[in-house]
């Protein structure tokens, strides 16, 4: 068994030599940890939830991941808010 818990006999050259010098490696810092979360209310339609939830699931992430994700583009300007 290699220093983190499964049979090395299945890992490549490469994978050996980063788990043999563990010790030398530093975790780098993620800078999105820091950042405070806060809970939001809002009232949607129900039908419009059922499709976000169904689209989310296609997706392969729960819904309000997927919300949180598409509002986070839409206030960081990496999409764009069209209003009709």
């Amino acid at each position: 068994m290699g220093k983190l818990g499964y049979d090395d006999q299945n890992l490549t050259a490469e994978e050996l030599e980063i788990e043999n010098n563990l010790e030398h490696f530093s975790p780098i810092p993620n800078p999105l940890e820091k950042r405070e979360k806060k809970s939001m209310t809002i009232r949607l339609f129900a039908d419009d939830i059922q499709k976000l939830k169904v689209q989310a699931y296609e997706e392969g992430m729960p819904y309000q991941t997927m919300v949180g994700s598409i509002l986070h583009k839409i206030a960081n300007k990496k999409i764009k808010l069209i209003v009709e």
